[in-house]
């Protein structure tokens, strides 16, 4: 019977980003093949990370600004923004804890690194949020939406989101494999979480009694923060609002850090 080593909690953070600055090169392919295999099929190829938001972008213009002739043109921007930012995270946490799961035979007879394969589904869905959100400076230049010193904290909701999903990924993806249940848990919390995030409606329509506790939801707050750097309105979001939420995301990655290096071993066993 093989014995494993199981690192301390304090550990693992560090041994997970020494794993994945390692094998970058890898990471990189990857994430590349992934690309390649959801787009590169298409005649559009990679153009419909493009197509599918303005697709959307338009359809929301129709529904909300013409037929039920709402003044405010911007908000099919505003929701956008919203379904982009929560569709990252959604698909990085939905995937990304079924990943032991899902390569249970290849995990079983080839040695890796397996914080690739969770890093995997992050780097996927980070490039895909990145080239989504190309639409924005047309759709703001279109809209003559002024370009603020704003724009600089959108890398903070897209990279901050995406961090946020794949610490989040690490801890569930351990449960997973203990309690298989796990995966109907996190189907349910995901969609409660879309309409609890502000995916459809900004922090202006919540009441000021209310607005900490909704902006203490860090994928709120980065659904706010994406669209306040676009928009150019952070009246919403106070720094201390912003550097919490940074510092929720720093703590849940590295708690989901150390909880996967210190039981993976354990997991595989399991599998």
């Amino acid at each position: 019977m093989q014995v494993y080593s199981r690192p301390s909690l304090l550990q693992g953070p560090f041994i997970s980003f020494n794993s994945i600055l390692k094998n970058r090169s890898l990471l990189s392919l990857m994430v590349r093949r992934d690309l390649k295999t959801t787009y590169g099929d298409y005649f559009l190829g990679y153009a419909w990370t493009l197509l599918e938001p303005i697709f959307f972008t338009l359809v929301f213009f129709v529904v909300f600004v013409i037929l039920r002739g709402n003044p405010d043109k911007l908000l099919p921007l505003n929701i956008m923004l919203g379904i982009l930012i929560y569709s990252a995270f959604s698909k990085t946490v939905s995937k990304g804890s079924t990943q032991l799961t899902r390569n249970s035979s290849l995990i079983q007879q080839v040695s890796f690194p397996r914080e690739l394969l969770i890093a995997n589904v992050s780097g996927f869905q980070l490039v895909r949020l990145i080239l989504s959100l190309i639409i924005v400076p047309i759709y703001m230049i279109y809209m003559d939406i002024a370009f603020t010193l704003n724009l600089f904290l959108l890398p903070v909701a897209v990279f901050g989101i995406i961090l946020l999903a794949h610490g989040l990924s690490q801890i569930l993806c351990i449960a997973v494999v203990f309690v298989r249940d796990t995966t109907m848990v996190v189907d349910i919390g995901l969609r409660a979480l879309f309409f609890l995030s502000g995916v459809f409606y900004s922090a202006a329509y919540i009441p000021e009694k209310y607005l900490d506790y909704h902006l203490m939801n860090p994928v709120a707050t980065y659904i706010e923060i994406c669209r306040g750097a676009v928009l150019g309105d952070l009246s919403y979001l106070t720094p201390f609002i912003i550097f919490r939420t940074i510092g929720i995301t720093i703590g849940v990655l590295l708690v989901g850090s150390a909880i996967f290096n210190r039981y993976q071993n354990r997991a595989v066993i399991h599998l």
